[in-house]
């Protein structure tokens, strides 16, 4: 699956990827990332050094890829691909190949992380063109999708905003109205901070992911359930005449025998179920936090998305020091 990455030069969006990836080296909750590539993996720990030291990691002006796996309780449960869009990536609509590459990706992702600064947006037009712009592509996607996605609406920096509220997320009335109105879309509002101290800064990727991994548990249940009946059937198979039959045929002929066929289906059902069950408790430990999170519904008031953002951004929260890597859980902020 892949997860496009939209933001501004300065929205905060490459330090959020650094604190999350130090962040979630620990278990919280069960959850751990990991980068497929060790190159890309000691990089990403090169940009945490950085932010422990109060250096924030440089913005630039391309399109990359990552790939990740996500981990529960110490098992891969779900692989994705990062498309981090930044910048002038965005803006300069001169570069039609790169214009018809974020479009493609909106158009195919299973989720879209949408990052603004909380402060400029606080002060009523800082960066709208850019803000405008990102709002308008992701609301063709919407608008435009038959299959499942998540839309992650991510204001950083929440921290330098005293009093937020409903007028702060004015710029994306289109995009919720938009969301709350899909049959396929699911979205939400996450504030978060980052740097030596951090908030909220694992939810907008797990809220991107839980439609994700819920298909994949209901793709293993299925597939569970194929196994176990194809085992039964190749079990019924070598019994009587035709086991005795399919016992010479293999004899002659080589391949595999009916019983074996039917143990291997039975392992491969049993290695699906555990799948399964991983995955239900995983989804359990996601949406214990989205009660908290400012997720996007019909009929739902204007006035009340400014509430829970206000509750969700000046809650108690989670201070991370990346000197002492014991303080491990960001969802003990909600615990209260």
């Amino acid at each position: 699956m892949k997860v496009v990455l939209l933001g501004y030069s300065g929205a905060g969006k490459t330090s959020y990827m650094a604190a999350l990836y130090g962040v979630m080296q620990h278990e919280m909750r069960g959850f751990q990332l990991r980068a497929t590539d060790p190159a890309d993996h000691d990089e990403w720990l090169k940009l945490v050094r950085l932010m422990q030291h109060g250096d924030y990691p440089p913005a630039t002006a391309r399109r990359d890829e990552y790939r990740f796996d996500l981990y529960y309780r110490g098992q891969p449960i779900l692989d994705f691909a990062w498309a981090d869009y930044r910048g002038a990536a965005i803006m300069d609509t001169r570069d039609q190949a790169q214009t018809a590459a974020l479009l493609n990706d909106l158009q195919e992702a299973a989720g879209v992380m949408l990052f603004c600064d909380a402060r400029q947006l606080a002060e009523r037009g800082g960066r709208g063109t850019y803000v405008g712009r990102m709002v308008s592509l992701v609301g063709q996607a919407v608008a435009n999708t038959s299959e499942q996605k998540v839309v992650a609406i991510v204001l950083t920096k929440i921290d330098q905003v005293p009093t937020p509220d409903a007028a702060l997320l004015a710029p994306f009335q289109g995009l919720v109205s938009a969301v709350a109105a899909s049959d396929h879309v699911k979205g939400a509002i996450v504030p978060v901070a980052c740097g030596t101290k951090t908030r909220n800064v694992p939810i907008p990727l797990l809220y991107t992911l839980h439609v994700s991994t819920y298909l994949h548990s209901q793709m293993a249940t299925s597939l569970a359930r194929r196994m176990e009946l194809g085992a039964a059937a190749a079990r019924d198979g070598a019994r009587g005449f035709t086991g005795f039959v399919d016992e010479v045929k293999v004899r002659l002929f080589g391949g595999t025998r009916l019983v074996d066929l039917a143990n291997q289906m039975d392992d491969a059902a049993a290695q699906l179920n555990e799948l399964r069950r991983l995955l239900g408790i995983s989804l359990q430990g996601m949406a214990s936090i989205f009660e908290h999170v400012p997720v996007i519904a019909r009929g739902t008031a204007w006035e009340d998305y400014g509430t829970k953002l206000s509750r969700l951004a000046n809650g108690r929260a989670l201070v991370l020091d990346y000197a002492r890597p014991t303080i491990r859980d960001p969802f003990d902020a909600f615990d209260s």
